[in-house]
């Protein structure tokens, strides 16, 4: 395990998208705050995955196999970290990722038609509990090397 400058520049984008959500939840711009959430997500999620592998390319599917790795390296210290459960909220937020981007292509109907404040709501809790389990491993890691 280590922190890469890469992961850590994942980590930083999924804090400012995190930033972004919570603004524009703010102003009610529900449907950006979902995919500014969604993409968070993505990014501590990817920025987990650099952690365990550094040979990880970013935006590609891990097997179970190596999902099963990372995961049983977790260590006790910090096993309260649920990865199995980020990785659940990631493949969620994902299929909304092109709704909240583009709105519903086929109805012709805009995104900001389908969000409404309890997905933007669910959407920034889900994203801040990746990123928080994104800053709790990357954290831990480096107080490994001190």
């Amino acid at each position: 395990m280590s922190v890469s400058s890469f992961s850590d520049s994942y980590c930083g984008r999924a804090s400012a998208k995190l930033d972004e959500a919570k603004r524009q939840l703010r102003h009610l711009h529900f449907d950006t705050s979902v995919s500014a959430s969604q993409e968070s997500v993505e990014f501590s999620v990817e920025s987990i995955f650099l952690m365990f592998r550094s040979d990880h390319e970013p935006q590609r599917e891990m097997s179970e196999e190596e999902l099963r790795g990372i995961c049983s390296s977790i260590p006790p210290a910090i096993g309260y970290v649920n990865l199995p459960r980020i990785l659940l909220l990631r493949r969620f937020w994902r299929h909304f990722r092109r709704l909240a981007m583009y709105g519903d292509e086929k109805l012709r109907v805009g995104a900001d038609r389908l969000f409404t404040q309890d997905e933007a709501n669910l959407a920034l809790k889900h994203a801040e509990e990746a990123y928080g389990a994104a800053r709790t491993l990357r954290d831990w890691i480096l107080t490994q090397k001190k």
